[in-house]
């Protein structure tokens, strides 16, 4: 019992002296790993068994947070990564960093912890600070044993890739990582999570509804025709406002260039690159990359990033030979038709007449039916000949009232049909020690919805050759080269731009087949190869002012051969203090020749011959900038990075187009640019908080004055560090940014524009570059542990010293004259709905708002741009100009005499085709090797001119002009457009009423007759009544895919993968337009003009079924 309370006071005595040994004080240092889809299977296993040596490769962590877990006491780690924290044995302290796994250390006997290393999730986590990304990363040395010099070149390998690509383009760059949003960012896993799995023939196409600020309108109905491309709205008047592409950061040329005489669409230059060969795509919209490329950039950069073969998964030893085959098949149908009118044939007025270019005339099925009465009799005096088809079958002339056929003929059926795309691709990649080799083979063939001479096919060849030498001189960490070699065939046939035109305006009883022959005259004399047309149905004349559908489908082609070749070469060395000198040298240059052909009576060449347009365009590229990534200015946290460079284009264009029409003519012309460019780019970064850039850019074109321009821009990021002691604990971080720039625009291209010689072109001698201030101020957040991402930007810009072209005497001068300024909102925002293993399950929205006005055209109120397509000053670029009906102050319309409205002769604005906004969202579920993506898109607002259903009104081949009414002897006394009645213009019958073609209404003074008069003379003749509203809804895309990739497959197949997809675009469109879709633009000479319909070809839906089989 006595020993029993010896010891029980003894244990007393010491308790407090052993709690308070358990009391101690934890030290080490938090270091960043990095672990993705594409490090070595091995790589977490190998980090968290790392020795002290391999450790300490790994860069430094500062400002992550340790919290001792279930407690409020918690540190923030130092500048090199270190902290110290008072805690007791058994406790976990848990470490944390914004993009970095979450990683709990329970702590034992020891109070040195040595190295913590925290994973991070993705290189390009949005949630990191721009500082930190661009601190030197490596997960150096866990390899080092196994792979000699691994740790070296992966250092090299992040900051190349991931920097390079970004920190040296001044205040674009933080868009990439999150810190400015006015750029969005599809990276390589990010294009397949929205859609872009490289189904798609053309890069636009993939892109459309994928980033916000973006608008991209494409012709798919037309093989390789280019696309309306446009960011936050236009910054020229007439110029070019389509965005820069870069490619692997050298600009490319994207163009679009129009075909003499504007008869068949624009080629785009953008389309000749492989969207299989696209990893990655950045949309740097305002004038965030100005400072980099100066005013190439100044409508925005889409920038194009290729795949990437490193050795670094085999630590620089020799890889196995890897095969991945991919193969398409797409099948594209019409969307809508515009319905046509089966009722009335071809005439005026009730009576069918074999010359007319109208359907006003007789009711089909009131007529006899069987076989027309034609004139066969050589001594009669109205015996016109026959036109014998190449068939063998005779035409000749109908009898005045021999028309008795009743058989009905659809123009869709003769000229369309299903259009079908196959895609063949090979990629073969090898790794030699230090050298990643790789060659990408595509054949691309496609047969467009015209049933011939609607062809398209382009071979892609790709080389890519990367070499790394680690430690290649004293105090040097590496150098680097990439050597890409691009080379494109590419061969296209189309017809002209006015074949729907042909088709919707022929009358539903003729056939439009048999329309190449003979034409035999009375006296029997022969004329081969004559035309059958709606309006020379026998031949007779030499010349046509009508072409027959399937005429002008076979008859006049335009063949395109294309040889493109892009070549780019990079050297980087980078020293073993943050330095970083930077080489590109890259030559962009393509030969394009055309041949259009037309034969003797085509509409578009009477006389028929040729025109033959060859191009030739180069353009050189040259960079040379030195980085240097981190400058400590203070031990407060103050840091510093810059970039200093100097960039050299050259661009030489020539254009010969030869003209063979009886005689021969020749035009030809050359033009020859060159723009040089210095740039200084500087950020300072104060604790991973407080973000500040300013760059400025020196530039000299050959063309205008030398000017510099400046930006700034200023971000403030509120990390876990500083959001734990101030707001609730769901917010992950917030950024708030400001950016300020300045840029200008160099001469429009007239290589594109075709409205004039450019040997008639001034220029003024005070002619200076189009300035672009802008503003921009921006939100972002991340909620609920990064499950919920919004941001918002607010933008304005204005366009100074616009450039002008007005033509005096014949003579085109190009002056400073113009402004016009640009206002938006965007807003994006992406929610994890729910996520585990196996099931994931993602949406995501984007809004984007941009009004436009014109401010000042040099004294001038407006400008024609192409059609009905006007500048107006107080107005958006673009707005519609045309005739209206007259109205009196309060807008009711003023009638005459007998009831009509009036046309007002004066030109007036009738619409404004630019939207109000845009929205865009998906969703994307994945379940295992499982995934299914939705995107709908939608535009709302502006409007449309149907100039398709103008025309078609006017000849009286719509479906809305086939109403025939019965009118009674008392209605005889209605008046008829153009001052007429009922009883004056036609026939009662013998009861004495009337049945016409035609409905009755009343525009508020007295009911009138609206008849073919009303549809020709004064309907069609006044634009306002065809401008509808351009709003759409639609399914733009929706894919399903499944992967074959588990280690059991892998074990039985010796294959990696393979993939099967199944993707549907354009499925479903909401719109209340009457013609084929409001999505489209008008192929004018300038390729840009939006808000026109004239028998543009209609859009098609698509199905697309896609094999990938990797070895």
């Amino acid at each position: 019992m006595i020993k029993l309370l010896l010891t029980s006071i003894f244990c007393f005595l010491i308790a407090p002296f052993i709690v308070h040994s358990q009391n101690i004080t934890v030290t080490g240092i938090v270091k960043s790993g990095h672990d993705s889809e594409n490090d070595p299977p091995c790589f977490s296993t190998l980090l968290e068994n790392l020795s002290v040596k391999q450790a300490s490769l790994l860069e430094s962590l500062p400002f992550a947070t340790v919290v001792v877990k279930g407690t409020s006491r918690g540190v923030v780690t130092d500048a090199e990564g270190k902290f110290s924290i008072k805690a007791q044995q058994g406790d976990v302290l848990v470490f944390t960093f914004v993009g970095f796994v979450t990683k709990e250390v329970k702590i034992k006997s020891r109070s040195d912890l040595g190295f913590v290393v925290l994973l991070q999730t993705s290189p390009l986590s949005s949630d990191l600070p721009m500082s930190y990304m661009q601190t030197p990363y490596s997960k150096l040395g866990l390899m080092e044993k196994a792979y000699p010099g691994y740790h070296q070149y992966h250092s090299w390998r992040y900051r190349h890739i991931y920097e390079d690509q970004t920190d040296f383009r001044g205040y674009a760059a933080s868009a990439v990582y999150g810190i400015n949003t006015s750029s969005g960012i599809l990276t390589s896993k990010g294009l397949q999570n929205n859609g872009l799995n490289h189904r798609e023939v053309f890069i636009s196409d993939a892109l459309q509804g994928k980033a916000v600020g973006l608008e991209i309108m494409s012709k798919p109905a037309i093989p390789g025709a280019g696309a309306w491309i446009r960011l936050r709205g236009p910054h020229s008047i007439q110029g070019n406002n389509q965005p820069l592409v870069v490619l692997d950061g050298m600009p490319i040329n994207a163009s679009l260039v129009a075909t003499p005489f504007n008869v068949t669409p624009h080629q785009s230059r953008l389309h000749d690159l492989s969207a299989l060969q696209v990893r990655k795509v950045e949309i740097i919209r305002g004038l965030a990359g100005a400072t980099r490329w100066g005013s190439f950039g100044t409508n925005g950069i889409i920038y194009l990033t290729t795949p990437e073969i490193w050795p670094w998964n085999y630590g620089l030893h020799s890889s196995p030979i890897q095969v991945s085959f991919k193969s398409s098949f797409a099948l594209d149908v019409v969307s809508k038709k515009i319905p046509l009118q089966k009722t009335y044939g071809q005439g005026q007025l009730g009576i069918s007449s074999q010359y007319s270019r109208e359907s006003w005339g007789d009711r089909i099925a009131a007529r006899t039916g069987g076989t027309d009465s034609f004139i066969t009799d050589v001594n009669d005096p109205n015996y016109r000949g026959y036109f014998e088809s190449n068939s063998g079958k005779r035409y000749y002339a109908i009898a005045l009232g021999g028309k008795n056929a009743q058989e009905i003929y659809d123009p869709y059926q003769a000229i369309i049909q299903e259009s079908t795309t196959v895609i063949n691709s090979l990629r073969i990649t090898k790794i030699i020690k230090r050298v990643g080799l790789e060659l990408h083979l595509e054949d691309t063939q496609q047969q467009g919805i015209l049933q011939n001479n609607s062809d398209y096919r382009r071979i892609n060849t790709d080389l890519h050759i990367r070499w790394i030498k680690l430690r290649p001189f004293p105090k040097m960490r590496n150098l680097s080269t990439h050597l890409a070699l691009h080379h494109t065939y590419g061969q296209a046939v189309q017809v002209s731009n006015r074949l729907m035109q042909y088709a919707l305006l022929a009358a539903p009883d003729i056939d439009i087949n048999d329309y190449e022959g003979t034409y035999v005259d009375p006296t029997g004399a022969r004329f081969p190869r004559r035309q059958r047309s709606m309006v020379n149905p026998l031949g007779q004349q030499a010349t046509n002012d009508f072409d027959t559908p399937l005429w002008a489908m076979q008859n006049t082609p335009s063949h395109n051969h294309l040889h493109r070749f892009i070549g780019k070469f990079d050297a980087v060395l980078e020293d073993l203090h943050q330095q970083k000198l930077h080489l590109t040298v890259g030559y962009d240059a393509y030969q394009e020749n055309r041949l259009q052909s037309y034969v003797p009576s085509s509409t578009n060449n009477r006389l028929g011959g040729s025109v033959q347009d060859h191009l030739n365009q180069g353009q050189w590229f040259a960079q040379l900038y030195l980085q240097r990534k981190r400058l400590l200015l203070s031990r407060t946290g103050l840091y510093m990075q810059w970039v200093a460079g100097l960039q050299f284009n050259q661009s030489i264009a020539k254009r010969t187009s030869d003209y063979s029409i009886l005689m021969l003519l020749q035009d030809k012309f050359s033009i020859q640019n060159q723009n040089l460019g210095g740039y200084f780019m500087a950020k300072f970064i104060y604790k991973k908080f407080l973000f500040l850039g300013i760059t400025n850019r020196l530039e000299y074109d050959s063309h205008l004055q030398t000017t510099h321009y400046p930006s700034a821009n200023l971000t403030l990021h509120f990390n876990e560090s500083v959001i734990n002691e101030r707001f609730p604990s769901f917010i992950d971080y917030i950024r708030l940014r400001v950016a300020w720039g300045k840029t200008g625009t160099n001469l429009p291209s007239y290589l594109a524009n075709r409205l004039f010689n450019v040997s008639n072109l001034t220029f003024d001698q005070d002619l200076r570059p189009e300035i672009v201030h802008e503003v921009e101020a921006g939100f972002e957040t991340r909620l609920f542990k990064q499950r919920l991402y919004v941001g918002v930007t607010i933008y304005q810009n204005q366009t100074t010293n616009a450039i002008i072209r007005e033509s005096l005497s014949g003579i085109n001068q190009l002056k400073n004259a113009g402004e016009l300024t640009n206002k938006g909102l965007e807003a994006e925002l992406n929610l994890t709905v729910f996520k585990t293993k196996h099931f994931n399950w993602e949406m995501n929205a984007r809004y984007s708002r941009n009004l436009n006005q014109i401010t000042d055209l040099g004294g001038r109120d407006q400008i024609v741009l192409d059609g009905v397509s006007r500048a107006a000053v107080g107005q958006p670029l673009g707005v519609l100009y045309g005739r209206k009906w007259q109205r009196d102050d309060a807008g009711n319309l003023l009638l005459s005499s007998n009831g009509f409205p009036q046309i007002d002769s004066q030109f007036q604005m009738i619409g404004d085709p630019n939207p109000q906004f845009k929205l865009a969202g998906g969703s994307t579920i994945r379940y295992k090797n499982f995934q299914l993506s939705i995107l709908f898109e939608g535009s709302y607002g502006g409007q449309i001119w149907n100039g398709t259903k103008l025309e078609m009104y006017r000849l009286g081949t719509h479906v809305d002009t086939d109403h025939t009414i019965t009118l009674t002897p008392a209605q005889a006394n209605l008046p008829v457009y153009g001052g007429t009645t009922v009883a004056g213009q036609y026939t009662p019958q013998a009861d004495g009423s009337y049945v016409v073609r035609g409905r009755i209404a009343n525009f508020g003074q007295n009911d009138v007759l609206l008849d073919e008069t009303w549809y020709r003379d004064g309907l069609s003749q006044v634009d306002e009544s065809f401008v509808e509203s351009a709003s759409w809804t639609r399914l733009r895309e929706l894919t399903l895919s499944y992967a074959f990739k588990g280690k059991c497959f892998r074990l039985k197949t010796k294959l990696h993968s393979i993939r099967l997809s199944l993707t549907a675009r354009n499925l479903w469109i909401w719109s209340r337009y009457s013609g084929f879709d409001p999505e489209t633009f008008y192929l004018g000479f300038n390729g840009q003009v939006r808000g026109i319909d004239y028998f543009n070809l209609p859009n098609t839906k698509s199905y697309i079924f896609t094999l990938q089989i990797t070895y």
